[in-house]
């Protein structure tokens, strides 16, 4: 999860909602079948619902350790989000707790999901030049060091417009050495799901 640096652990918390109210929404369902075959159904996918996002959040941590210590490119670690803290998430409807990956956010920082909003006819392009220019670079390093980050989204992406900065967030879906390890991309982005190559469907190497 990314957030600024004055929100709370309390604030933090509130970004789990959607894995909550999802949750939510296979219970209620489940607590209106009589069918047994049904309600197992419903228990099974709230089961994978709770495990896929452990997975994501645990993976996300592993990852990013990948690129601490590591100044073979100095000044390129500011492209990439940074871990700050780590903390359980407690909660009696989920178990076991889930661990949460929390970050450090620049005020001035806005998703291209945000500029996007603002700006639907598109921006000046030597804007965009200057942003694509920075996202290469965030790339060229995380692959330097073996990682493909797996979302390369609207809403991963943040830009600083003044200082002309970008940070690449969310390593959830991001996969290690691939042609190493044979690792495939196992999760996507529902939102985005047009956006992805036939390729990640299809589980072949990315």
């Amino acid at each position: 999860l990314m957030f600024g640096q004055k929100m709370t652990k309390a604030q933090v918390i509130n970004g789990l909602n959607a894995m909550k109210q999802e949750t939510q929404t296979i219970d209620n369902r489940a607590a209106n079948t009589a069918d047994c075959n049904a309600l197992a159904a419903l228990n099974k996918q709230r089961d994978e619902v709770i495990e896929k996002n452990r997975n994501l959040i645990e993976n996300e941590a592993k990852v990013l350790k990948l690129f601490d210590g590591k100044d073979e490119m100095p000044g390129m670690r500011a492209y990439v989000s940074k871990l700050t803290d780590t903390f359980a998430y407690k909660n009696s409807s989920i178990s076991p707790n889930l661990s949460v990956n929390v970050f450090s956010n620049d005020e001035n920082l806005y998703s291209l999901k945000q500029v996007l909003a603002k700006y639907p006819k598109g921006i000046d392009p030597k804007q965009v030049a200057w942003m694509w220019g920075r996202l290469l670079i965030a790339l060229g390093y995380t692959h330097q060091h073996g990682v493909l980050h797996g979302a390369v989204l609207p809403d991963r992406i943040l830009i600083q417009p003044k200082e002309h900065g970008l940070v690449l967030t969310d390593f959830t879906y991001a996969v290690e050495s691939p042609a190493k390890t044979g690792k495939r991309i196992t999760a996507i982005s529902s939102e985005y799901e047009t956006w992805y190559p036939p390729e990640v469907f299809r589980k072949e190497l990315p």
